[in-house]
């Protein structure tokens, strides 16, 4: 296509004009309001100001090239590049305009530059809201059957991506899945059972109903190599996908009815969500014929997708059986690609037994991280070969980069300071390794600050000072974090591969490893052992824990006073290995999570610790334990009360109100499920206990009774100066 051409002037016989044609752009703006963001509607507004006299197309052309940063002729690149490349996609069915923009964002925008940031997620709103319904569902006139030679699949691999595109690298997705082959008859269900196995899925989370019959048939059908595990409550479904999905760092999936039952798992993708953790949701919609008309059907939402939208990173309506696996392979390469985050998707009830021919679409290639700019690298080397008392923060973003951590804080001789999440990517035994606690007497004399994979949460949010003349270097694969929190030096990158680019070229300016902040690491980590070891009894119960822990079991913490210290003072040895909700604060979370990791390590020890508060939100899961034999051990700390909500009560208003509990026996509770459950008074009995259940199979609930209001607080050192 010539570039030269006004946008106006495109040919009729495209697919973007084809399926425009008849259709006006215009239609009541209080239609609109009534269904879309206040962003959409200025989207909306933004179209309805184009010049008139151009045609649909162009319209649309020029909102997304003044909404992406690309020019006119690179917007119509792009479209035209999916025109062609769109002929090689598995499918035999009429396709959809919905069908080609989809295929547009996912396989064209994802790894767009750093001049079209926000690329995708602007291109998402306008496709998914603001695009007129009528249109977005219009059949085109063509019909592409699977397989098409073209000039994408001619004589090369068909996983290989085309030489050149505007923002497409050869390093970008292809244009197919790889493993494609000749559609087969299938149901809906047996088309993501299928999808599920071929990207290696072996565990699914689900509560089933009347919507999902079909998938969860057909899992019964493959139980010889996917495991199913059904908990109490959908809370659970979703919380146990996510352990298994943080605890790994691979994908966990979990199934719910619509409606209600994805209502009860939000708070298990919303804490996903902030842990950008990989978790797929699975679930069902209204039959077909009656989504988005309002009847009141069994568990119809108004419009469920959008909410689903709202609480993953990418979510959609398979809403035709033939597109489950294809949609499948999107929804795990969404997962992975860039910034993790939990994805979506739903499919109408009748269409999870409804059989058609279902390409089997394989797994799509990973989409590659972008590039640390080499000239921001070596700014970045300079900066910290200058200074004078470098720091180095982590987050979740620099889980699977603990090697590269470890060797560049050793040739910096620089503390490196995590919280909750990124507990363990130094090992706690490292001298230069901090918690929050220990870090903030290092933070007022710091000069450059070198953080890997974080929200910078800890100096905005807990220390909330700032050392004159700080400079900030920033390393993060998401660029929305650039403008969150601008940094002197920003790094585009996956966080391994750019901190081992950043050792090196600082290893070139400054070789040998240097002295730099050891003699003050040591120091601040003894004071604050001794600040602390004052938390008690808390403190006396992790010390407990510690002992009898394995090395490399896993620890899960809880919304309690137990799980507040734990931050401050329970040594972590591997990153994964501390396992908690994040930012969310998730009451109640912390039992069912401690399940999938189980799941998901079944030869580690797993140790889940609550508060009494805290377990009452899913103590129905003792008999998902001993059901399926998942060997947690559960540790409750019972003191009658929301510890934390009474103290804080008393504190700011000097009365209480809904902090205090009415607690069954919780041994006599363990014990009624079939769950071996024992009292433990102390720390030296608690250890005895678990080194106990440690040693046999299957769960254990251990009850730890403590004195109402005798517990210390940790949050002066959590937020210096209170909360």
């Amino acid at each position: 296509m010539a570039n030269a051409s006004a946008p106006g002037d495109r040919a009729g016989g495209s697919w973007l004009a084809q399926a425009s044609r008849g259709v006006p752009l215009a239609w009541r703006e209080r239609r609109v309001a009534r269904r879309t963001s206040r962003e959409s509607l200025q989207l909306y507004r933004e179209l309805e100001a184009t010049r008139p006299q151009l045609s649909a197309v162009a319209r649309y052309e020029q909102v997304i090239a003044r909404r992406t940063g690309l020019d006119g002729a690179g917007v119509r690149q792009v479209l035209q590049h999916a025109e062609d490349s769109f002929a090689s996609w598995p499918v035999e069915r009429p396709l959809r305009f919905r069908d080609v923009v989809q295929y547009l964002v996912v396989h064209e925008c994802l790894t767009a530059d750093a001049s079209a940031v926000g690329t995708r997620t602007r291109l998402t709103t306008i496709i998914a809201e603001v695009i007129p319904r009528d249109l977005w569902a219009r059949p085109l006139r063509t019909r592409l059957r699977y397989p098409i030679a073209s000039r994408y699949s001619r004589g090369r691999d068909p996983t290989t991506p085309p030489a050149a595109s505007l923002v497409m690298t050869d390093s970008s997705p292809s244009t197919a899945p790889a493993g494609a082959a000749s559609p087969a008859t299938m149901t809906g269900g047996e088309a993501l059972v299928a999808g599920l196995l071929a990207h290696g899925v072996d565990a699914v989370f689900g509560l089933p109903g009347v919507q999902t019959y079909g998938l969860f048939d057909a899992l019964k059908r493959a139980e010889d190599r996917v495991r199913v595990i059904c908990p109490r409550h959908e809370q659970s479904c979703a919380y146990m996908a996510l352990g298994y999905a943080v605890s790994t760092g691979r994908p966990g999936v979990f199934s719910v009815v619509p409606g209600p039952g994805l209502m009860n798992a939000a708070a298990g993708l919303l804490t996903a969500y902030g842990l950008n953790a990989p978790v797929l949701c699975l679930t069902g919609e209204v039959p077909a014929a009656w989504i988005g008309r309002g009847r009141g059907h069994l568990h119809e939402m108004p419009d469920q997708l959008a909410v689903l939208r709202q609480l993953t990173k990418w979510s959609a309506l398979i809403d035709e059986p033939g597109q489950a696996q294809a949609l499948l392979a999107l929804a795990f390469q969404q997962m992975t690609a860039g910034r993790q985050g939990p994805v979506g998707l739903e499919m109408p009830w009748d269409h999870f037994t409804k059989k058609v021919p279902v390409a089997a679409a394989g797994t799509l290639p990973p989409v590659p991280p972008p590039v640390a700019d080499p000239a921001a690298v070596s700014e970045a080397a300079r900066l910290l070969a200058a200074a004078r008392a470098p720091m180095i923060m982590v987050g979740g973003g620099a889980l699977a980069a603990a090697p590269e951590v470890r060797a560049l804080a050793e040739a910096l001789g620089a503390p490196v300071v995590a919280f909750r999440v990124g507990l363990g990517i130094l090992s706690s035994e490292h001298e230069l390794s901090h918690t929050i606690a220990s870090g903030r007497a290092l933070w007022d004399d710091t000069d450059v600050l070198l953080a890997i994979g974080t929200r910078l949460e800890i100096p905005d949010f807990r220390w909330r000072s700032k050392p004159a003349g700080l400079k900030t270097i920033r390393i993060d694969i998401d660029p929305r974090e650039f403008e969150r929190v601008p940094a002197e030096v920003e790094l585009l990158a996956d966080a391994a591969p750019a901190t081992a680019a950043l050792a090196a070229a600082l290893a070139r300016l400054r070789p040998g490893p240097q002295p730099g902040r050891r003699a003050a690491s040591r120091a601040a980590r003894a004071a604050t052992e001794v600040a602390v070891g004052r938390l008690t009894p808390q403190i006396e119960f992790l010390h407990a824990i510690r002992a009898a822990l394995p090395r490399d079991g896993y620890f899960v913490d809880e919304m309690c006073q137990v799980g507040y210290t734990a931050w401050l003072g329970l040594p972590v040895y591997e990153p994964r290995h501390f396992v908690t909700s994040g930012y969310q604060g998730t009451l109640g979370y912390g039992f069912p999570t401690a399940l999938g990791v189980k799941v998901a390590h079944p030869d580690r020890a797993v140790v889940s610790v609550a508060g009494d508060g805290g377990f009452m939100f899913a103590c129905a899961e003792l008999a998902t334990a001993a059901q399926y034999g998942i060997g947690v051990t559960l540790v409750v700390f019972d003191n009658g009360s929301f510890g934390n909500v009474r103290r804080d009560q008393q504190r700011a208003f000097g009365r209480r109100i809904a902090s205090d509990l009415l607690n069954p026996d919780f041994v006599r509770l363990g014990e009624s499920f079939g769950v071996p459950s024992c009292r433990a008074e102390g720390p030296a009995a608690l250890e005895r206990e678990l080194k106990a259940a440690f040693g046999r199979p299957g769960p254990a609930l251990i009850v730890v009774p403590v004195e109402r209001d005798s517990e210390a607080s940790p949050w002066e050192l959590i937020i210096p100066g209170g909360r």
